[in-house]
């Protein structure tokens, strides 16, 4: 649906809108290229037909008391240090911090270990969730309930500390998600009260977009950002990813997306600067994938995910249901927040990975 909303507002985009693009020099084959290759990663999903969680099979013990208890510390940090960054963030405005973000890579939050950690611990906010709408089925204790709801909320304060629109996007797609897979385990009455949290909270994340989408684009008459800032922020990518193939001439290599790998290979992260717009601009993750090392990365890279998802959805019988349930966890994140971009393509982000796989 997703992918289908981004392709349909696609067919609004004009080229007035972006007047640094060379629309002229895009081939039509770029374009198949790209809706091929967002077929070829969403055909996973066909093996997922009438698929239901059913039983958790899911049962207390001590590790996974302590599990919980440690994960419900880092989150309440996560919260207290994150916080007073994205209040100042709000503060300066979105189009300031953006322009910062965009073109030297700074932001509000220093770089330092515990920024890593707290937003490493964001990137989980979909677990968070799972866990939430778990606790609420076994009836855990009500601070687990309370922190692990905050918990899924993580990212919507992560995305304030970069002034970014997508956070409370995805808060509200994670939990209509999870409400889906679990919802046949909740009480009529459970059922009701997250139907009001997911209703309320669709309306607060549409007030926040169009709060931050004012400060970004509206400050002129200019009506063509105005569209780009709602329209385009949707419709765009296509043309940002032929744009790409276009001017791309000094791939990043690891450095933007694989900063992790990249320093636990050459010892070092290269730093990236970006100047013109196509760089900072959603052209989804297919132009992340592409702006490494060109054809070769995005060929690699999607059939890589193309033959892990279908495997594992092929064989969901064989899992745990809540072993299945974090893959399924883990498609839906990269799938969801890649409309956009490459999100897991950070250092806390490549963090947020490792752990999640291990």
């Amino acid at each position: 649906l997703l992918y289908l909303v981004s392709a349909i507002a696609s067919l609004f985009i004009k080229e007035s809108m972006f007047p640094t693009f060379n629309f002229g020099s895009h081939e039509s084959y770029y374009y198949l290229i790209y809706s091929l290759s967002i077929l070829f990663v969403l055909w996973p999903i066909v093996y997922l037909k009438n698929y239901s969680v059913g039983d958790v099979g899911f049962k207390s013990n001590t590790l996974i008391q302590m599990l919980f208890f440690l994960l419900s510390i880092l989150i309440i940090f996560s919260w207290i240090y994150q916080l007073p960054y994205a209040i100042k963030a709000v503060g300066i405005g979105a189009l300031d911090v953006r322009a910062s973000l965009n073109v030297d890579g700074e932001g509000v939050l220093p770089v330092s270990i515990l920024t890593t950690i707290s937003v490493a611990t964001s990137s989980f906010y979909v677990l968070f969730c799972f866990l939430f709408f778990i606790s609420n089925i076994l009836n855990f204790h009500m601070y687990y309930r309370i922190v692990f709801f905050f918990g899924s909320l993580l990212y919507v304060v992560s995305s304030l500390c970069f002034t970014a629109r997508d956070g409370s996007i995805f808060w509200v797609l994670s939990f209509i998600f999870s409400y889906v897979l679990f919802k046949n385990e909740l009480r009529i009455d459970q059922k009701k009260k997250i139907r009001k949290v997911i209703v309320v909270g669709s309306v607060l994340a549409t007030l926040f977009v169009g709060v931050f989408t004012f400060q970004r684009f509206i400050n002129d008459s200019n009506l063509d950002r105005v569209i780009v800032g709602t329209v385009g922020y949707i419709g765009q990518q296509p043309y940002v990813f032929s744009e790409t193939i276009v001017q791309q001439k000094q791939f990043y290599g690891l450095s933007l997306r694989f900063p992790v790998v990249e320093k636990f290979i050459e010892g070092h992260n290269t730093k990236i600067i970006r100047t013109s717009p196509y760089e900072w601009t959603f052209g989804t993750f297919l132009k992340d994938f592409y702006a490494m090392y060109g054809w070769s990365s995005h060929i690699i890279c999607i059939l890589f995910i193309f033959s892990f998802f279908s495997i594992m959805f092929r064989l969901k019988s064989q899992f745990h249901p809540i072993t299945f349930v974090l893959i399924l966890g883990l498609y839906f994140q990269f799938i969801s927040t890649g409309v956009f971009y490459f999100r897991l393509g950070t250092r806390s982000g490549n963090i947020y990975l490792l752990l999640y796989t291990l």
